[in-house]
C-alpha cells in the first residue's frame, strides 16, 4: 500500500465511524489537499457503486427465492385441490376429505363449489 492511499484510506475510515461535529468535519476537509479530496470522491464514489451493486444481486436473489416459494405453495396448493376434487368425485365425504388433506371443511366447500361439483 502507497503511503498516501493508506492515509486517504485511514481518514474515509475515519470519517466512516467517528462522531465528527459538521463544523469540525469541514475544517478537516479544508486541510486536505485537492488531489487527496479528488482519490477520496472517487474511493467514495467507487463504494457506492459496489453498495448499489450488491444491493441489486441481493435484491434479484430474494425475489427469485420468492419466487420459487410461492410456486411451490401454489403447486401443493393445486395439488390439495386435486386431491380433493378426485376424492369428492369417488364418493369420499367432506370430514374424509378434510382429514385427508388437513384443509378445513369450508375450504374443501369451497374448492368444490369454485369447480361447479356442489
Amino acid at each position: 500500500i502507497q503511503e498516501g492511499n493508506f492515509l486517504e484510506q485511514v481518514f474515509v475510515y475515519i470519517i466512516s465511524v467517528a462522531d465528527v461535529q459538521q463544523s469540525d468535519l469541514k475544517r478537516a476537509i479544508d486541510s486536505i489537499p485537492e488531489n487527496i479530496k479528488e482519490n477520496i470522491m472517487t474511493n467514495y464514489a467507487r463504494i457506492k457503486e459496489e453498495g448499489k451493486l450488491e444491493g441489486k444481486l441481493e435484491g434479484k436473489l430474494e425475489g427469485k427465492l420468492e419466487g420459487k416459494l410461492e410456486g411451490k405453495l401454489e403447486g401443493k396448493l393445486e395439488e390439495k385441490i386435486e386431491v380433493v376434487l378426485n376424492a369428492h368425485d369417488n364418493g369420499l365425504g367432506i370430514g374424509m376429505i378434510s382429514n385427508i388433506t388437513q384443509l378445513t371443511e369450508a375450504e374443501i366447500i369451497q374448492i368444490l363449489k369454485e369447480n361447479k361439483r356442489i
